[in-house]
């Protein structure tokens, strides 16, 4: 699609989505890639307000950055379009987020060449594959839901291995089937507010008609939560409860948010997504606690991804997991890597017909099933072309983006100096290592090396072989990392 806009004034623009360009009467406008990414965001969605939650989703997903960065991409995106009018295009909304409110006109997209089109194909339709169980036990939650027994499912499992694309599938069916889906995400970092993961549920509950009137049972709330929220939504707060002890008047916070949540899904059955929760702030995590004790007689129902990663056990999601698996209404949902006919399936959709057996084995190999690098590593061979003539393509194209390394690299990041060295060491001598004969070639101290190899072992990048006195890298991809890391 191209979108057009602007005046003889400003200039005529062009915005290629196809192309990902910006033209100002005829001549490409050099303007960097998360200004061109919001620009075109807000003019595919002009006809609303794009929430500041969504922009930071969209242009920096699972990364968290300071509101700075939003508002240099926005400078930049006005720069770019000669919006210098305080915004009178690219328009800022108080506390909410941005709209385009220029008059665009849409042009249908120009033709496309084969790989063009492959490409498309490949990433704007994916397909879902190799869950089909954990979405039946979904479903079924879903349909108590919608019946007036509420659930709580918590979806586990490693990076990359599908949990959000889990739950916004099952959101997505009950949304259609009359639900008002609400979405929280936790972000990572300093300086988030305590109920960062609830103000995004509660912005989103106050501007729907079936939740905007339930906020009223806020209205004796503390300030760090309604000040979280937005002021047209929520009333101004009332002192109450002063008197009490702080873990009273916590417990009768906890309590107005479920009575708020309840009193909406009375009127509209609601799902919650919970996005991580390993990085959600304790008060939050309690809240989720409080709501799991009067979940079952709700209809509502709670998804919530947890990612499996190594925590000491005084970490507050470590506390909570076995809270909740204990309650009745609670359904655990641990996914794992995608099975070789899962990865067939998804190469046959990006094909169109049965992939070759040679392609399909390398690609299971290369990404040992996880879903994620399975779909970049498709999507690469897609923007290449390669999938137009599959047969040809060789074991060496079978690639991840740097995007998709960085994500198995975090755990190779927070290992100390001498750990990062005998997993270097233990990178040459193959997937399968001796721990001794490793710490021989670090030139490290066997008593020291064990105590390493510990540490490699709670992080996740090792594990210990069948064969006494030999350990294993959980995933290839740690192997290669680390081998890099001793050639640089």
């Amino acid at each position: 699609m191209i979108y057009r806009f602007g005046n003889r004034g400003s200039g005529r623009f062009e915005l290629d989505e196809e192309a990902r360009e910006l033209r100002r009467d005829g001549r490409v406008v050099e303007v960097q890639p998360k200004p061109l990414a919001l620009l075109l965001l807000l003019v595919r969605e002009r006809q609303r307000v794009v929430s500041l939650d969504e922009l930071f989703e969209a242009l920096w997903p699972g990364v968290a950055v300071t509101p700075s960065s939003l508002t240099r991409a926005v400078s930049m995106a006005r720069r770019a379009i000669g919006d210098t009018h305080r915004g009178a295009t690219l328009r800022s909304v108080a506390r909410r987020g941005y709209r385009f409110t220029g008059e665009v006109v849409e042009i249908g997209a120009a033709p496309r060449s084969a790989r063009a089109s492959e490409a498309a194909r490949t990433e704007s339709a994916p397909a879902f594959v190799g869950r089909d169980d954990a979405l039946a036990r979904l479903r079924e939650l879903w349909r108590d839901a919608a019946n007036g027994r509420g659930g709580l499912a918590l979806i586990e499992g490693p990076p990359g291995i599908g949990k959000t694309r889990l739950a916004e599938v099952c959101a997505a069916e009950a949304e259609r089937a009359g639900a008002l889906v609400l979405t929280g995400r936790s972000r990572e970092g300093e300086g988030v507010p305590a109920f960062w993961l609830w103000a995004q549920v509660l912005r989103r509950l106050g501007a729907h008609e079936a939740g905007a009137e339930a906020l009223n049972e806020l209205a004796d709330a503390p300030a760090e939560l309604t000040a979280l929220l937005a002021p047209a939504a929520t009333p101004p707060p009332r002192p109450a409860h002063a008197a009490l002890a702080p873990e009273q008047q916590r417990f009768l916070l906890f309590d107005a948010v479920v009575r708020t949540l309840a009193r909406a899904a009375r009127r509209r059955p609601l799902v919650l997504v919970l996005e991580d929760l390993q990085w959600a702030g304790s008060a939050s995590l309690r809240l989720i606690e409080h709501l799991s004790f009067e979940i079952a007689d709700l209809p509502l129902l709670a998804l919530a991804t947890v990612r499996d990663e190594h925590r000491e056990a005084s970490h507050p999601i470590e506390r909570l997991l076995p809270r909740l698996r204990q309650q009745q209404r609670c359904e655990s949902i641990a996914l794992r890597g995608f099975s070789r006919r899962d990865v067939v399936a998804l190469l046959e959709h990006a094909i169109g017909r049965p992939p070759p057996p040679d392609l399909s084995s390398e690609l299971y190999a290369r990404t040992e099933g996880v879903p994620l690098f399975v779909r970049e590593a498709i999507r690469m061979l897609a923007e290449r072309g390669e999938l137009l003539h599959p047969e040809q393509v060789r074991r060496w194209g079978v690639t991840l983006p740097p995007r998709a390394l960085d994500l198995i690299r975090r755990p190779l990041d927070r290992l100390s100096p001498p750990c990062v060295a005998l997993v270097g060491a233990a990178a040459v001598l193959g997937r399968d290592f001796q721990g001794a004969l490793a710490a021989a070639v670090a030139g490290i101290e066997r008593e020291a090396a064990v105590d390493l190899l510990d540490e490699a072992t709670a992080a996740g990048v090792i594990e210990p072989a069948d064969t006494p006195g030999f350990w294993r890298f959980t995933h290839a991809l740690f192997q290669e990392i680390a081998l890099e890391g001793v050639a640089t």
